[in-house]
């Protein structure tokens, strides 16, 4: 479990004993928290001290946020984006301390049925994910680092703030794979796009989809993406062969 609590050394103990008492494998220091991405969610008790903004806004805030989510993390605090993926709530009172706990223990268990799939994804697993960004699959690139690639730069910077954090981003070179992962959120969540290798996956799964365009980092293009997203989870949601509404019978004496 990853957990980040924000709080100082003391109010830190009765929580750090707690998860302790449930798992006795490694505790992760915040020192550590820059190699965070090293790990996988293997199980076992990973708790962080304190919360530091410094140490978790290393490249790019969503980004480090999607990615921490995806391993699991939950974050503890009064004074965090509500909208994060890894957005737990505040640190509750020492009389509630289970609920770190059990919210950490689950978003653990979450994470690593989605690291089953073999794909690269990045995003909330304690949630599922309302939309997902299919991906060019790109052997140096498996984590989606913005600094790598300028799309995708523009693309996390463009989308609305209350939307970003309900989002997902997939890459696999096997699309069998992608398939099964998409399969598992069973209709109801809206895949996008914005590459010919992505659409042609998408295509060959018989999955419709958002295509977005190439990214800007423009809030009218990250509103227009959410939309359309919105737009086609509507019409997806709609009955085949709606029927019509049976007559009531009733009629007005004038």
């Amino acid at each position: 479990m990853f957990i980040l609590l924000d709080t100082d050394l003391d109010g830190l103990v009765p929580f750090y004993d707690l998860v302790n008492e449930h798992d006795d494998k490694f505790v992760l220091s915040i020192s550590d928290l820059e190699n965070i991405t090293d790990y996988s969610p293997e199980g076992g008790s990973h708790v962080i001290d304190t919360l530091s903004e410094a140490s978790l806004r290393l490249k790019s805030p969503r980004w480090d946020d999607l990615v921490l989510a995806s391993l699991g993390v939950r974050v503890f605090s009064d004074n965090f984006d509500i909208n994060s993926p890894i957005y737990a709530g505040p640190v509750p009172s020492l009389d509630k301390a289970r609920k770190v706990v059990v919210d950490a223990a689950n978003a653990d268990s979450r994470a690593r049925h989605y690291s089953e799939y073999g794909v690269n994804y990045i995003g909330r697993t304690k949630l599922s994910p309302r939309s997902i960004f299919v991906l060019d699959n790109k052997k140096g690139n498996p984590l989606h680092d913005p600094s790598l690639d300028p799309n995708l730069e523009a693309l996390y910077a463009s989308l609305p703030d209350d939307w970003w954090g309900s989002c997902g981003f997939v890459s696999t070179s096997n699309v069998d794979r992608l398939g099964a992962f998409l399969e598992d959120f069973q209709g109801d969540v809206i895949p996008l796009a914005y590459t010919t290798g992505a659409f042609s996956k998408l295509k060959y799964l018989g999955l419709e989809y958002v295509d977005t365009g190439i990214p800007q980092n423009t809030t009218a293009f990250g509103i227009k993406v959410r939309d359309s997203a919105n737009r086609l989870s509507y019409k997806l949601s709609q009955p085949e062969n709606p029927q019509p509404l049976p007559d009531s019978g009733f009629t007005y004496n004038f």
